[in-house]
């Protein structure tokens, strides 16, 4: 009882995590007919806290890759090859759970820690596309400047109401790092396809926001 550790059981399943540890994917099965119809999805955990009571996070739902019945891919088998060579991945379209950080479900760290498990996850995802690439068009999303801006980018401003000074001070760097990294990964496209007409594109800018309704 003085572990800072928990056990989680569920499906016949046992997983071990220690406090601020994330789980690796976990399939987890809802049954909607008895022996006749069952959904299969997944999911992450995160035991943000043991004492002196649990807290533990679960992830929404994804569409587990794995499985052929989601009619979430084109050709029926490809995600399921995708998660052969990569393994689970986020299925939902935006993974950073931004509203677990706005309720105060998820601290900034734990949003970041988060987002960085996400950002290391596309970066697997954009290796098997290009590992696969045969000629045309090759299109590949990244959230993270837009889902992190959205969070962090009031820091950037003075004297933003909803951020604290110690904030400021502590996650001043947060979007030049973030940007820094997709500059990473965009050497990293160029050294593998030296000879691609490369677009980079974004849907929007960002600013400071000091009110809402």
């Amino acid at each position: 009882p003085t572990d800072r550790a928990a056990t989680i059981e569920y499906d016949g399943r046992v997983i071990v995590l220690g406090e601020g540890e994330w789980s690796a994917w976990q399939p987890i099965e809802f049954e909607m007919i008895p022996h006749a119809l069952s959904l299969k999805a997944a999911c992450r955990f995160y035991l943000k806290q043991v004492h002196p009571h649990i807290k533990l996070y679960v992830s929404p739902f994804n569409f587990d890759p794995r499985e052929e019945s989601w009619e979430i891919d084109q050709p029926s088998d490809w995600s399921v090859r995708v998660s052969d060579e990569v393994g689970r991945y986020y299925t939902q379209g935006l993974p950073e759970d931004t509203k677990a950080l706005s309720n105060k479900v998820l601290s900034r760290d734990e949003f970041l820690q988060q987002a960085d498990l996400i950002l290391e996850e596309r970066i697997k995802l954009l290796s098997f596309a290009i590992d696969h690439y045969e000629g045309g068009l090759l299109f590949f999303y990244f959230g993270s400047t837009d889902q992190i801006g959205h969070m962090f980018w009031g820091v950037r401003d003075g004297d933003h109401p909803a951020i604290t000074a110690q904030e400021r001070v502590k996650y001043k760097e947060v979007m030049e790092g973030v940007y820094e990294r997709m500059d990473g990964i965009l050497g990293g496209i160029v050294e593998r396809l030296p000879d691609a007409t490369l677009l980079v594109i974004s849907d929007h800018g960002f600013g400071s926001y000091r009110r809402k309704f």
